[in-house]
């Protein structure tokens, strides 16, 4: 079966380059980075979220670059704003926020 992948957002810049875009991988909690200029592939594997967060993610649906360099990531299966460093290095925490299936989750 083919992984439902959402093209989520982009701030990974490098000197000299266009903004590279992450796709979130909701089967394997991966996020996949892509060159925003030419479309490649550039990490299959650029975040592994769900093991970085000892599976409080498990559905990643979108994720970001914060304003502060954190990695934000929204998870539909536990309807949640999850924080990661920004070098994906580690799991900071949840964010805990008051509703349930306000963000796509199953009900």
């Amino acid at each position: 079966m083919l992984a439902r992948l959402l093209i989520a957002a982009s701030a990974l810049v490098a000197p000299a380059t266009a903004q590279d875009l992450l796709v979130t991988d909701t089967s394997t909690g991966l996020v996949m980075r892509f060159d925003g200029a030419t479309g490649a592939l550039l990490d299959p594997a650029a975040f592994d979220l769900t093991s970085l967060s000892q599976g409080a993610v498990t559905r990643p649906s979108e994720v970001l670059f914060a304003p502060n360099g954190e990695l934000w990531v929204v998870d539909s299966g536990s309807d949640d704003l999850h924080r990661f460093a920004g070098d994906g290095s580690s799991y900071i925490g949840a964010v805990g926020l008051p509703a349930v299936n306000h963000i796509g989750g199953a009900t």
